[in-house]
C-alpha cells in the first residue's frame, strides 16, 4: 500500500494512463467524468472498480477537494480484498461509498435513456405531424428514411430491475446495521464491493452502447435531409394554399422547441437549421417570381441557351414565360428517340399517371405497379436515345441532355423550379474534365462500352461478357454464329451493359429499391438540384482528402518492366483510381460494382454514386473506400481470402473476429462492444471492417481513439497512415509504439529499394512509374 495526497484541480488519472491502481479515498473527493456523465466519488470509495487492469483509463479522474489516497497494485478485480483485509472496520463505509458510485452511474443511465428514447419520440412525432399537413394540402410526401426507419435502442444485456431498490436501500440502511454485519467476516466486504463492481461495469458497457447509439443518431440526422428541410420544402410547394403556411410555420416552432427540450442536437446546429428554413422561405418568392426572372436574364448560361438572346423572335406569350428552356420536354425527347407512335403514347399515358400520385412511396399494387411501368419504359428510351446519338451523331438538345444525366423527363413532373435549375446545372458537366478525374455520367460511360474503350461490367452472377455468351450458347439459347457476331457487337456489348449494370445500380444507389421509379420526380428533391448536386471535381477532391490519410489505398502490387532502362521484370506497387459512374437518378448510396474491370489486377476499379444526393459525399466515399480494400484482397487472395495462414487484411481480421473472446489485447468492456457491433452488422466480417475503417480515417486519423487495439494494430498493419498524419499522432502514448514500428518499416523498405533501382538510372532518373513506387515508401 502507498499512501497519495492530492490538492483541489490535480489531475489523478486520465485515459492516456494505463490501469496499474485501486485507490480508496480516505479524505476529500474524487469528480470522475466522461463525455456523457459526471460523478462524485466520495470518502470509502474504491477507485478503479469498473475500469479494467492493464487497459488505459475510460474515464478522467480530477481531484475535487485535497485527497488522501491508499493505492494497491490492481492486476485483477479480486485485489479489492486487499483493501479490506487491511482495516475491517471501515467495511460499513466502503459497501455504503461503492454502493452510492453505483446508484451515481444507474441514474446517469437512466437520464441517458430517458433522454435517447424522448429524442426517438420527438423525430416520429415530428414526421407525424408533417405527414398529417401534406395530408391536409394534398401535397406530395416526401419521404425522411431516419424516421421511416428509426428502431429504439437495444441493450445487449438487460440491468435487473432490482438493482436500483436494492443500492437504494442499502444506503438507507443504519450504519451500526451495516457494520454489524458486514464485520463479521471480511469475504461478505468483499463479495457486496464485488458485486458493486459487477453492475457498475455492467452500466458502464450500457451507457457505452447508449453513447454509440446515441452518437450514431446523431451523425445519420446531420448527414442527411432533416425536417426543417422537408417543411421548407412543403411551404415553396404549398405557400399559396390558404392557412397552410401559417400551419406549417407553427409546426416547424413545435419541432425546434422539442429538439432543443429532448437535447437531440446542440444548440447552433438547431440555430444553423432554423435560418435555414427562415431564409428559405424568405427568398422563396425568388424560387418562383420576377426575382427568378431577373436572376436568369443576367445569367450568361441562360443567354447562351435563351432564343431571344440568340436573335430568335417567340411570339409575346413565350416571351414572358421563364420556364419557356423546359416547357414541353417529354415530347422534345420522345421525338429524339426512335420509338414508335404507340410506345410514345404509352409513355405518356405513363408519366400522366405517375403525376398524379400523392405518395409515389406507396407500397400499393395500384401504384406499385405504375412505377414497374414507367420504369421500364425509362430504360427502353435511355437505351434508344443512346443509341441515336452514337449512331446519328446527333447533338442531344438540352432536354435529351437533362433525360441522359439526371432522368429528368417532364417537367411538371420534376417541378419547374428544379427543372430550370438542371438546366442551368448542365453548363457544369464537363464531360472531358470528367474523364481526366475518372468521373463519368452513365450516358458517357455506355458510349466507352460502345466504343469499346471499356469492358462491359460482369452481370449479377459475377459473369463477365464472354463468358454470359459462353454459357449462354452452352445452355443451347444461341448458336456459335450468334455467339461470335454478338461478341463483336458494339450494339449487344451496351445492351448487356445497360440490362446488367444500369438497372440494378440504379435501383440500389436510390436507397429505396422497393419505392425506385428512375423517372425523376419533384418528391426527389428535398433540397434543390443545385445543393444536392454531385459534380467530379467534389468526388475527385473527396479521394484527395482520404488518400492524405491513407495514402496506399488504391496501389495494386503488378508485375513492371521496362527495356529503355534495361529494367527486367519487378513486383512494383502501382496507383490504379477507380472509374466513379454518376448514375441519372436522386438516391443515398454509392456502391463498388467490381474491384478490376477485367482479369488483371492494374485494371481500374468500378463504382457508382447518384449525381444527387442529400447524404455526406465524404462518407458515402468512405464507405466504397473501405469495400474496396476488402474486395480487393479477397480477389487477389481467391479461396485463401480468410485463411489467416496467408497474411492479409481479410485473414487476419477474419481470424480477429473468430478468436475476440480469447483475445489477451482486449478488455471484457472492448468485447461486448466488439459482439455488439457484430450483431449490429449481421455476423458480417466485412461490414464490422467497413465500421472500423471509417472510424479510422475520420477518427483516429484526427489522434482521437475509437478502436480497440486490436482493431488499431490491423489498422496500422493494413490501411497505414501517412507519414504527415503518423507525425502528428507520435505525442499520443496510445500510438507511439505503432508509429515507430511503422515508420522502420517503411524507412527499411525505401532503402532497400532505392539502392536496388539506382543501378537502372538512365541520364540519372528512374521511370516515373519506379519514383512513384518510392515515393510510396516516402509517404
Amino acid at each position: 500500500m502507498e499512501i497519495i495526497n492530492s490538492t483541489a484541480g490535480e489531475l489523478l488519472h486520465s485515459p492516456v494512463d494505463k490501469v496499474e491502481y485501486l485507490e480508496l479515498i480516505t479524505s476529500g473527493t474524487v469528480e470522475i467524468v466522461s463525455a456523457d456523465q459526471r460523478i462524485t466519488a466520495e470518502k470509502g470509495t474504491i477507485l478503479g472498480l469498473f475500469e479494467t487492469p492493464g487497459d488505459y483509463y475510460t474515464y478522467t479522474y480530477t481531484i475535487k477537494e485535497d485527497c488522501r489516497l491508499e493505492r494497491y497494485a490492481f492486476k485483477k478485480l479480486s485485489d479489492t480484498d486487499r483493501i479490506i483485509r487491511d482495516d475491517p472496520s471501515k467495511c460499513d463505509l466502503l459497501v455504503s461509498s461503492n454502493a452510492a458510485v453505483t446508484l451515481s452511474l444507474l441514474g446517469s443511465y437512466k437520464r441517458s435513456l430517458r433522454r435517447c428514447e424522448k429524442q426517438i419520440k420527438t423525430i416520429r412525432d415530428g414526421y407525424k405531424t408533417y405527414l398529417n399537413i401534406c395530408a391536409e394540402a394534398g401535397a406530395e410526401v416526401q419521404a425522411w428514411p431516419l424516421a421511416e426507419d428509426l428502431k429504439p435502442f437495444t441493450p445487449e444485456a438487460d440491468l435487473p430491475d432490482w438493482v436500483g431498490d436494492y443500492y437504494d436501500h442499502l444506503g438507507l440502511m443504519p450504519a451500526e446495521v451495516k457494520r454489524a454485519y458486514y464485520s463479521t467476516h471480511t469475504s461478505l466486504t468483499t463479495a457486496a464491493i464485488m458485486e458493486a463492481a459487477g453492475h457498475m461495469q455492467l452500466i458502464c458497457s450500457l451507457l457505452e452502447q447508449l453513447s454509440i447509439y446515441s452518437n450514431d443518431l446523431l451523425d445519420r440526422y446531420m448527414s442527411s435531409v432533416d425536417l426543417f428541410d422537408l417543411y421548407l420544402n412543403l411551404q415553396n410547394r404549398c405557400s399559396e394554399i390558404p392557412g397552410i403556411s401559417t400551419r406549417i410555420d407553427a409546426a416547424v416552432d413545435e419541432y425546434e422547441k422539442q429538439i432543443s427540450k429532448a437535447g437531440l442536437l446542440p444548440e447552433d446546429a438547431i440555430s444553423r437549421l432554423r435560418t435555414r428554413y427562415t431564409n428559405g422561405v424568405l427568398s422563396s418568392g425568388l424560387i418562383r417570381g420576377d426575382a427568378l426572372i431577373l436572376d436568369m436574364a443576367t445569367d450568361p448560361a441562360f443567354q447562351a441557351k435563351d432564343p431571344v438572346s440568340q436573335g430568335v423572335t417567340p411570339d409575346k406569350k413565350e416571351d414572358a414565360d421563364p420556364y419557356l428552356p423546359v416547357r414541353n420536354s417529354l415530347d422534345k425527347i420522345l421525338a429524339f428517340s426512335e420509338m414508335d407512335q404507340t410506345e410514345e403514347e404509352n409513355i405518356r399515358n405513363e408519366v400522366r399517371l405517375y403525376k398524379t400520385i400523392k405518395d409515389k412511396n406507396s407500397s400499393d399494387d395500384e401504384v406499385r405497379d405504375i412505377r414497374h411501368a414507367l420504369s421500364r419504359s425509362f430504360f427502353n428510351l435511355y437505351e434508344s436515345i443512346t443509341l441515336s446519338i452514337i449512331e446519328s451523331h446527333k447533338k442531344p438538345t438540352p432536354a435529351v441532355q437533362m433525360f441522359l444525366y439526371f432522368g429528368f423527363m417532364d417537367e411538371e413532373l420534376t417541378g419547374l423550379e428544379n427543372s430550370m435549375q438542371l438546366y442551368r446545372i448542365l453548363d457544369q458537366i464537363d464531360r472531358d474534365k470528367y474523364a481526366t478525374m475518372k468521373v463519368y455520367t452513365l450516358f458517357d460511360w455506355l458510349c466507352l462500352v460502345y466504343h469499346k474503350k471499356r469492358l462491359p461490367s460482369r452481370n449479377e452472377y459475377d459473369q463477365e461478357y464472354n463468358t454470359w455468351l459462353r454459357s449462354m450458347r452452352q445452355s443451347g439459347e444461341i448458336n456459335t454464329d450468334q455467339e461470335k457476331k454478338m461478341k463483336d457487337s458494339s450494339k449487344d456489348l451496351m445492351h448487356f451493359e445497360m440490362t446488367n449494370f444500369m438497372k440494378t445500380a440504379m435501383r440500389i444507389a436510390s436507397g429505396r429499391p422497393s419505392a425506385f421509379c428512375p423517372a425523376l420526380s419533384s418528391h426527389n428533391f428535398v433540397r434543390s438540384p443545385d445543393q444536392t448536386f454531385v459534380p467530379a471535381e467534389k468526388v475527385d477532391d473527396n479521394w484527395k482528402d482520404i488518400k492524405s490519410k491513407d495514402y496506399s489505398l488504391f496501389f495494386r502490387e503488378v508485375l513492371y518492366h521496362n527495356d529503355d532502362y534495361r529494367l527486367p521484370n519487378n513486383s512494383i506497387l502501382l496507383e490504379v483510381m477507380p472509374d466513379v459512374i454518376l448514375l441519372p437518378l436522386t438516391g443515398s448510396r454509392g456502391g463498388l460494382w467490381q474491384e478490376t474491370s477485367g482479369t488483371h489486377r492494374d485494371t481500374p476499379a468500378r463504382m457508382y454514386m447518384p449525381i444527387f444526393t442529400d447524404e455526406d459525399i465524404n462518407l458515402m466515399q468512405l464507405r466504397l473506400a473501405a469495400q474496396f480494400r476488402w474486395q480487393i484482397c479477397r480477389r487477389i487472395l481467391g479461396a485463401h481470402w480468410d485463411n489467416v495462414l496467408y497474411p492479409s487484411l481479410t485473414g487476419e481480421y477474419s481470424e480477429y473476429l473468430r478468436t475476440f473472446k480469447k483475445n489477451s489485447m482486449l478488455s471484457l468492456e472492448a468485447k461486448e462492444k466488439l459482439r455488439s457491433q457484430i450483431r449490429t452488422c449481421r455476423n458480417s466480417t466485412e461490414n464490422v471492417f467497413m465500421l472500423d475503417y471509417i472510424q479510422w480515417i475520420r477518427f483516429e486519423a484526427a489522434g482521437l481513439p475509437r478502436l480497440n487495439k486490436a482493431a488499431r494494430r490491423l489498422m496500422f498493419t493494413y490501411c497505414p497512415l501517412t507519414k504527415k498524419v503518423r507525425s502528428e499522432l507520435t505525442s499520443n502514448p496510445i500510438y507511439t509504439d505503432l508509429v515507430a514500428r511503422q515508420e522502420a518499416e517503411a524507412d527499411k523498405n525505401y532503402k532497400r529499394l532505392t539502392s536496388h533501382f539506382s543501378r537502372f538510372k538512365k541520364d540519372g532518373k528512374l521511370p516515373a512509374e519506379i519514383e512513384a513506387y518510392l515515393d510510396y515508401y516516402k509517404n
